[in-house]
């Protein structure tokens, strides 16, 4: 579960840590994180630390989750973000299979998806890699521009994925074998979409893009099994355009875009 959440009556500045399993778990770790902040460096939870961590609450003057912190915590579940974070740094959350990605927003009600923090303008490579417990994820408030490679990939609970307003690539491998991802909303700022992005992404019946220009496609950008499944909407003028692209070959059929006149 990642959140984004304050508690009513916090001190925003406050560090808060939640059930990690030490007998005073806010204590070991907002010293951590405090360190990570201060110095600019981020090692990675140790293995005994790993095994047992089950969620934690990252304090609000940490901007930077750096590489590899929480790579390989098998059991943590819970995340609580803040709005402050700028950069989420190569396999920051990777292989935490548990993962979930419910979120409580940090100045609003509850809301059933996972929404990654406003502020944010990075997000490293790998960075999500097999977290096979996250069903949706919201990135349409962040300032990230480029989805880079396996950042994704092995998400296979991902159902929806709201990407960026501002997303201009999607990179190699970004969300292979995001299995049971049944569609996908593309921006009119994306303007390319890289080798084997969609591998194995063999549910996405409807894929609409918003460009009138044709995003350019690398090598097996989609999976050859949506030709048989899988319709393209595109803005009334730029049909033409896509059907004579790259983009052809991977839909059944491509047609007008009736929900974004």
């Amino acid at each position: 579960m990642i959140r984004i959440k304050r508690e009513s009556g916090e001190n925003p500045g406050q560090s808060r840590c939640c059930e990690a399993p030490f007998q005073h778990p806010e204590n070991y770790f907002c010293h951590w994180f405090m360190v990570i902040n201060r110095e600019g460096f981020g090692m990675g939870v140790s293995q005994k630390t790993c095994r047992s961590l089950k969620a934690i609450t990252i304090p609000t003057g940490v901007t930077v989750l750096r590489n590899n912190l929480f790579d390989e915590c098998a059991n943590l579940q819970y995340v609580t973000l803040h709005h402050n974070i700028t950069e989420i740094q190569v396999r920051a959350f990777s292989y935490c299979t548990l993962l979930k990605s419910e979120f409580f927003p940090y100045e609003d009600a509850y809301i059933d998806r996972a929404a990654l923090p406003n502020a944010l303008q990075t997000l490293g490579a790998g960075v999500f890699t097999d977290c096979k417990n996250m069903e949706s994820i919201n990135m349409q408030r962040t300032q990230v521009k480029n989805i880079l490679r396996n950042t994704y990939s092995g998400c296979s609970g991902i159902t929806t994925f709201y990407y960026p307003n501002v997303v201009e690539t999607i990179g190699e491998f970004a969300f292979s074998g995001c299995s049971a991802l049944v569609g996908s909303f593309f921006p009119a700022s994306l303007t390319s979409i890289e080798t084997n992005a969609f591998h194995l992404c063999t549910k996405m019946s409807q894929v609409y893009c918003l460009g009138s220009t044709p995003p350019t496609l690398g090598t097996a950008a989609f999976d050859s099994s949506l030709k048989s499944i899988s319709t393209l909407f595109v803005p009334e003028a730029a049909i033409s355009a896509y059907s004579s692209s790259s983009w052809n070959p991977y839909f059944k059929e491509i047609k007008k875009d009736l929900l974004h006149p």
